[in-house]
Protein backbone atom coordinates (compact mmCIF):
# COMPACT_ATOMS: atom_id res chain seq x y z
CA UNK A 1 0.00 0.00 0.00
CA UNK A 2 1.63 3.35 -0.77
CA UNK A 3 2.07 6.18 1.76
CA UNK A 4 -1.18 8.12 2.58
CA UNK A 5 -0.15 11.42 3.89
CA UNK A 6 -2.91 13.93 5.69
CA UNK A 7 -2.74 16.84 7.81
CA UNK A 8 -2.61 14.97 10.89
CA UNK A 9 -1.14 11.36 9.98
CA UNK A 10 0.66 9.68 7.82
CA UNK A 11 0.51 6.02 7.14
CA UNK A 12 2.05 3.34 5.12
CA UNK A 13 1.56 -0.64 4.45
CA UNK A 14 2.45 -1.58 8.66
CA UNK A 15 2.25 1.84 10.79
CA UNK A 16 0.24 5.19 11.44
CA UNK A 17 1.61 7.83 12.42
CA UNK A 18 -1.24 10.12 13.98
CA UNK A 19 -1.51 13.37 16.14
CA UNK A 20 -2.54 12.53 19.73
CA UNK A 21 -5.65 13.94 20.81
CA UNK A 22 -6.30 11.95 24.12
CA UNK A 23 -3.54 12.26 26.05
CA UNK A 24 -4.51 9.65 28.62
CA UNK A 25 -2.91 6.70 26.01
CA UNK A 26 0.39 8.10 27.28
CA UNK A 27 0.12 7.49 31.40
CA UNK A 28 1.84 3.85 31.00
CA UNK A 29 3.93 4.72 27.91
CA UNK A 30 7.79 3.55 29.17
CA UNK A 31 10.94 4.25 26.85
CA UNK A 32 13.61 4.44 29.44
CA UNK A 33 16.59 1.97 29.02
CA UNK A 34 20.95 2.30 29.70
CA UNK A 35 20.63 5.36 27.33
CA UNK A 36 17.81 7.00 27.93
CA UNK A 37 16.95 9.79 29.93
CA UNK A 38 14.34 9.71 32.26
CA UNK A 39 12.82 12.84 31.38
CA UNK A 40 11.50 11.73 28.23
CA UNK A 41 8.63 9.49 30.24
CA UNK A 42 7.87 12.71 32.48
CA UNK A 43 7.87 14.89 29.19
CA UNK A 44 5.30 12.57 27.32
CA UNK A 45 3.41 11.72 30.40
CA UNK A 46 2.63 15.07 32.16
CA UNK A 47 4.04 17.81 29.90
CA UNK A 48 2.74 17.42 26.47
CA UNK A 49 -0.58 18.00 26.69
CA UNK A 50 0.16 21.46 28.11
CA UNK A 51 3.03 21.47 25.24
CA UNK A 52 0.23 21.41 22.89
CA UNK A 53 -2.54 23.71 24.46
CA UNK A 54 0.25 27.07 24.10
CA UNK A 55 1.17 26.45 20.65
CA UNK A 56 4.53 24.90 21.53
CA UNK A 57 4.46 21.51 20.20
CA UNK A 58 2.36 18.98 18.59
CA UNK A 59 2.86 15.16 19.64
CA UNK A 60 2.63 12.23 17.83
CA UNK A 61 1.91 8.44 18.03
CA UNK A 62 2.74 5.78 16.12
CA UNK A 63 0.40 2.51 15.52
CA UNK A 64 0.58 -0.76 14.13
CA UNK A 65 -1.84 0.19 11.12
CA UNK A 66 -3.69 -3.39 11.92
CA UNK A 67 -3.62 -3.71 15.14
CA UNK A 68 -4.12 -0.48 16.85
CA UNK A 69 -6.50 -1.45 19.49
CA UNK A 70 -4.69 -4.51 20.51
CA UNK A 71 -1.35 -2.84 20.95
CA UNK A 72 -1.67 0.52 21.78
CA UNK A 73 1.33 3.06 20.82
CA UNK A 74 4.81 1.58 19.69
CA UNK A 75 6.20 5.58 20.11
CA UNK A 76 5.64 8.80 20.72
CA UNK A 77 7.74 12.05 18.48
CA UNK A 78 6.92 15.70 19.48
CA UNK A 79 7.11 18.30 16.59
CA UNK A 80 8.08 22.17 17.15
CA UNK A 81 8.86 24.96 14.40
CA UNK A 82 12.58 25.78 14.68
CA UNK A 83 14.74 27.62 13.09
CA UNK A 84 19.00 27.10 12.09
CA UNK A 85 21.74 29.08 11.72
CA UNK A 86 24.41 27.80 8.57
CA UNK A 87 27.82 28.09 8.91
CA UNK A 88 29.29 29.88 5.39
CA UNK A 89 30.48 26.41 4.52
CA UNK A 90 27.81 24.82 5.37
CA UNK A 91 25.80 27.39 3.16
CA UNK A 92 28.33 26.65 0.07
CA UNK A 93 28.00 22.84 0.68
CA UNK A 94 24.19 23.23 0.67
CA UNK A 95 22.26 26.23 -0.34
CA UNK A 96 22.45 27.33 -3.90
CA UNK A 97 23.94 30.52 -4.12
CA UNK A 98 20.97 32.64 -5.14
CA UNK A 99 19.94 31.68 -1.45
CA UNK A 100 23.08 32.50 0.34
CA UNK A 101 21.94 35.64 1.71
CA UNK A 102 19.38 34.21 4.08
CA UNK A 103 19.94 33.81 7.68
CA UNK A 104 17.48 31.59 9.41
CA UNK A 105 16.32 28.87 7.86
CA UNK A 106 13.32 27.19 8.25
CA UNK A 107 12.87 24.36 10.06
CA UNK A 108 11.32 21.52 11.89
CA UNK A 109 12.37 19.64 15.49
CA UNK A 110 12.15 16.60 17.15
CA UNK A 111 11.63 17.64 20.72
CA UNK A 112 10.99 14.20 21.89
CA UNK A 113 11.48 10.92 20.49
CA UNK A 114 10.69 7.74 21.91
CA UNK A 115 10.27 3.83 21.38
CA UNK A 116 8.31 1.72 23.78
CA UNK A 117 10.99 -0.60 25.70
CA UNK A 118 9.06 -3.41 24.55
CA UNK A 119 9.58 -2.69 21.15
CA UNK A 120 13.40 -1.35 20.66
CA UNK A 121 16.38 -2.80 18.37
CA UNK A 122 13.45 -3.07 15.90
CA UNK A 123 14.02 -0.49 13.05
CA UNK A 124 11.07 2.03 14.58
CA UNK A 125 12.42 4.86 15.33
CA UNK A 126 14.29 5.00 11.81
CA UNK A 127 11.09 4.07 10.40
CA UNK A 128 9.41 7.38 12.39
CA UNK A 129 11.73 9.63 10.68
CA UNK A 130 11.27 8.23 7.20
CA UNK A 131 7.43 8.51 7.56
CA UNK A 132 8.75 12.37 8.61
CA UNK A 133 10.75 13.05 5.93
CA UNK A 134 7.94 12.50 3.64
CA UNK A 135 5.29 14.64 6.45
CA UNK A 136 7.38 17.72 5.46
CA UNK A 137 8.17 16.94 2.43
CA UNK A 138 4.17 16.75 1.19
CA UNK A 139 2.07 19.97 0.89
CA UNK A 140 3.48 21.92 3.43
CA UNK A 141 1.60 24.94 3.89
CA UNK A 142 4.88 26.77 4.51
CA UNK A 143 8.49 26.34 3.95
CA UNK A 144 10.34 23.87 5.85
CA UNK A 145 13.99 22.95 4.62
CA UNK A 146 15.46 20.97 7.47
CA UNK A 147 14.84 18.36 10.44
CA UNK A 148 16.30 18.91 13.27
CA UNK A 149 17.25 17.56 16.99
CA UNK A 150 19.33 18.26 20.11
CA UNK A 151 20.37 14.37 20.77
CA UNK A 152 21.33 13.46 23.91
CA UNK A 153 25.20 13.43 23.50
CA UNK A 154 25.37 9.58 24.06
CA UNK A 155 27.39 7.59 21.53
CA UNK A 156 24.26 4.59 20.75
CA UNK A 157 21.69 8.43 20.06
CA UNK A 158 24.62 10.21 18.22
CA UNK A 159 24.87 6.94 16.08
CA UNK A 160 21.03 6.46 15.63
CA UNK A 161 20.74 9.94 14.23
CA UNK A 162 24.02 9.84 11.85
CA UNK A 163 22.98 6.55 10.32
CA UNK A 164 19.51 8.14 9.51
CA UNK A 165 21.66 10.52 7.74
CA UNK A 166 21.26 13.64 10.50
CA UNK A 167 24.68 15.58 10.83
CA UNK A 168 26.06 17.38 13.76
CA UNK A 169 25.43 21.78 13.42
CA UNK A 170 29.05 22.34 14.77
CA UNK A 171 31.37 21.30 17.18
CA UNK A 172 30.65 23.69 19.80
CA UNK A 173 28.64 21.56 21.66
CA UNK A 174 30.97 18.98 21.82
CA UNK A 175 30.72 18.13 25.76
CA UNK A 176 27.10 19.67 26.38
CA UNK A 177 24.24 17.49 27.10
CA UNK A 178 22.61 17.23 23.55
CA UNK A 179 24.43 18.46 20.75
CA UNK A 180 22.60 19.54 17.83
CA UNK A 181 22.48 17.78 14.65
CA UNK A 182 20.41 18.50 11.34
CA UNK A 183 18.76 16.79 8.10
CA UNK A 184 18.50 18.65 4.90
CA UNK A 185 15.14 17.54 3.43
CA UNK A 186 15.60 18.61 0.28
CA UNK A 187 17.51 15.06 -0.26
CA UNK A 188 14.56 13.33 0.63
CA UNK A 189 12.64 15.52 -1.59
CA UNK A 190 14.85 15.39 -4.32
CA UNK A 191 13.39 13.52 -7.69
CA UNK A 192 14.10 10.03 -9.12
CA UNK A 193 16.37 9.63 -11.58
CA UNK A 194 15.12 10.94 -15.22
CA UNK A 195 13.78 7.91 -17.00
CA UNK A 196 16.63 7.46 -19.66
CA UNK A 197 19.19 6.88 -17.10
CA UNK A 198 17.36 4.06 -15.46
CA UNK A 199 17.17 2.19 -18.83
CA UNK A 200 20.35 2.23 -19.08
CA UNK A 201 21.13 0.92 -15.71
CA UNK A 202 19.06 -2.29 -16.75
CA UNK A 203 20.62 -5.83 -17.44
CA UNK A 204 20.50 -7.20 -20.81
CA UNK A 205 17.89 -9.57 -21.53
CA UNK A 206 18.76 -13.31 -22.25
CA UNK A 207 17.15 -15.62 -24.60
CA UNK A 208 15.34 -18.93 -23.55
CA UNK A 209 14.62 -22.13 -25.74
CA UNK A 210 12.11 -20.72 -27.32
CA UNK A 211 13.47 -17.51 -28.48
CA UNK A 212 11.78 -15.51 -26.36
CA UNK A 213 13.31 -12.42 -24.34
CA UNK A 214 13.35 -12.97 -20.77
CA UNK A 215 14.82 -10.06 -17.74
CA UNK A 216 17.85 -12.10 -16.38
CA UNK A 217 17.23 -11.58 -12.51
CA UNK A 218 20.07 -9.57 -10.73
CA UNK A 219 22.19 -11.45 -7.82
CA UNK A 220 20.48 -11.02 -4.83
CA UNK A 221 17.79 -9.46 -6.02
CA UNK A 222 14.28 -9.99 -4.21
CA UNK A 223 10.87 -11.54 -5.53
CA UNK A 224 8.06 -10.11 -5.46
CA UNK A 225 6.18 -11.56 -2.87
CA UNK A 226 2.98 -13.49 -3.82
CA UNK A 227 -0.88 -12.51 -2.56
CA UNK A 228 -1.45 -14.78 0.28
CA UNK A 229 -5.29 -15.32 0.29
CA UNK A 230 -6.89 -16.32 3.99
CA UNK A 231 -6.85 -14.99 7.42
CA UNK A 232 -4.23 -18.18 8.50
CA UNK A 233 -1.70 -17.14 6.21
CA UNK A 234 -1.26 -13.39 7.62
CA UNK A 235 1.82 -12.49 9.58
CA UNK A 236 2.39 -12.59 13.09
CA UNK A 237 2.79 -9.30 15.09
CA UNK A 238 6.15 -10.04 16.04
CA UNK A 239 6.85 -10.84 12.13
CA UNK A 240 5.93 -7.65 11.39
CA UNK A 241 7.94 -5.98 13.79
CA UNK A 242 11.10 -7.98 13.41
CA UNK A 243 10.85 -7.04 9.48
CA UNK A 244 10.48 -3.17 9.67
CA UNK A 245 13.94 -2.10 10.30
Amino acid sequence: MPLKCHRSHISDNLFTLEKVTDFSITATFDCRDEDQEEDLNDFFQNDAIHYQKDLLAETYALYLSEHKKAIGPLAFVSLANDTIKLSKSLKRRLIHHTKRYIDDFPAVKIARLGVDSSFQGKGIGTHILNLLKTFFTTDNRTGCRFMTVDAYNKKRVLKFYQRNEFDFLHDKDEQARTRIMFYDLIRFAAPPLPLENLKQKRPPRARTASGQGTRSRRAGAKEKPRKIHGHHNRPTIQTVLNNCA
